[in-house]
């Protein structure tokens, strides 16, 4: 629990979301889903995953994505992302209009590494985003930069 100066007491959780002009509470992520990477002078860098999702999703481009970590020799871990777009569309364009979106908004070590094409995410029995699942297609599965 947590007071705030007014004397009013909060639940903290590590889930974070906005409000929209209705005052309608959208969920959109938890701060749970995040690893450390290092940037290319060596330093730790925390990558929260629903916030570089948030991001890719933001440049609307993409139909659904998924961000997810994946061992690398150098740095540790790294962003991937698994992405969803139109049936038709080209995936190489794409991935450069994502890239250079994420350029912008995002810390060159937070922005993904790698771009895998999917039709659709992977779900558990609850309906949610199988990220295991995911992670291990990205440790095995032919990936496209």
């Amino acid at each position: 629990m947590h007071t705030d100066p007014y004397g009013t007491e909060w639940f903290v959780t590590d889930a974070f979301g906005h409000m929209d002009a209705k005052k309608w509470i959208y969920f959109d992520g938890s701060e749970c889903r995040f690893f450390i990477t290092y940037d290319s002078s060596g330093s730790p860098y925390k990558v929260y995953c629903d916030h570089v999702q948030g991001v890719i999703k933001k440049s609307g481009l993409v139909i659904d994505c998924a961000v997810v970590q994946k061992p690398d020799p150098k740095r540790y871990l790294v962003p991937i992302a698994f992405i969803c777009i139109e049936k038709g569309a080209n995936f190489n364009e794409k991935v450069i209009r994502i890239h250079e979106f994420c350029s912008i908004d995002l810390q060159s070590c937070a922005a993904p590494v790698e771009y895998i094409q999917i039709d659709t995410l992977p779900t558990t029995a609850a309906g949610k985003v199988n990220y295991s699942a995911l992670e291990k297609m990205a440790q095995r599965g032919k990936i496209q930069q």
